[in-house]
C-alpha cells in the first residue's frame, strides 16, 4: 500500500466517521439497547461492531508497508466496493468484530470509537 492509498482510505474513513456520529445523534440509551427483532442487532450492538471494526481497520492500515509495486486486483477491489456499499442483504461479520457486549451503553461505544490515542484522524495523519 502506498502513501496515496493510505490517505484515500483514511479520508474515506474520516467521512464515514462523521456519518456514523451523526446517525447516533439523539438516540437514547433505551432505544439503543432495543433489538428490532430476532437475529437483528440493536443500535448498541451495531455501534460496538463499528467501533471495534474501525479500530481493527486503522491498525491494519497503519501497519501496512509501502510496496515498491502496487498490488492491483481490479476485480477483487470492485467486488469489495460493491459488497460494502450494498446494505440490502445481510452479511456475516468476522468473529473478532461481532458484538459481544463489550460496552454497556451507547455512550461507552462512542467513547471507544473516538478515544484511541493512535487514531490516525486525531493524530492528523489524514
Amino acid at each position: 500500500m502506498d502513501a496515496r492509498e493510505k490517505i484515500e482510505i483514511l479520508d474515506a474513513l474520516r467521512r464515514s466517521r462523521q456519518s456514523f456520529l451523526h446517525a447516533l445523534n439523539g438516540v437514547t440509551e433505551g432505544l439503543a439497547a432495543t433489538s428490532p427483532g430476532a437475529n437483528r442487532w440493536s443500535v448498541l450492538q451495531c455501534a460496538e461492531h463499528v467501533a471495534v471494526s474501525e479500530g481493527y481497520l486503522f491498525s491494519l492500515i497503519m501497519q501496512a508497508t509501502d510496496a515498491d509495486v502496487p498490488v492491483v486486483n481490479k476485480s477483487k477491489e470492485a467486488l469489495i466496493l460493491a459488497r460494502g456499499a450494498d446494505r440490502s442483504r445481510p452479511s456475516i461479520s468476522p468473529e473478532a468484530v461481532r458484538p459481544t457486549g463489550r460496552f454497556s451503553t451507547l455512550a461507552d461505544a462512542v467513547q471507544h470509537f473516538l478515544a484511541s490515542r493512535d487514531h490516525p484522524l486525531r493524530a492528523g495523519l489524514c
